[in-house]
């Protein structure tokens, strides 16, 4: 899966800390919104719940701060989607000369010279 690479960013925070998923490492795909505001791609969710015990409880750990939370009605998939992260995707793909494509895909396994994640990385 491609990844995005923090180098040109400045501070504490990277941008790869925010459109990489912490539990699959690849660009966050489905990014769905814990309630402690830490993001994983859908699949990476569903994954942890078939790992934690506590899951058939109807609750589920953030890997990142521990924070448990109730699973919605309806499963994972009823989680908020982090609209900020689906916005910088869609930010950076549609400059002028970024490409068109969406650089999520996991066949692409280094990102091309043109995209939208490198190119917005200009910015910083």
């Amino acid at each position: 899966m491609a990844k995005v690479s923090s180098d040109g960013v400045q501070g504490d925070l990277k941008l790869a800390d925010i459109v990489n998923c912490p539990v699959c490492s690849g660009l966050l795909k489905d990014a769905k919104l814990l309630p402690c505001s830490h993001s994983y791609c859908l699949r990476c969710l569903e994954g942890l719940t078939r790992d934690q015990a506590n899951a058939e409880t109807g609750q589920l750990a953030c890997p990142r701060c521990n924070s448990s939370f109730s699973i919605p009605s309806g499963g994972l998939q009823n989680l908020p989607q982090n609209v900020y992260v689906d916005d910088l995707f869609q930010l950076a793909s549609d400059r002028p000369g970024s490409g068109s494509g969406d650089e999520r895909d996991p066949s692409d396994s280094q990102g091309g010279e043109h995209s939208p994640i490198r190119t917005y990385g200009a910015y910083f």
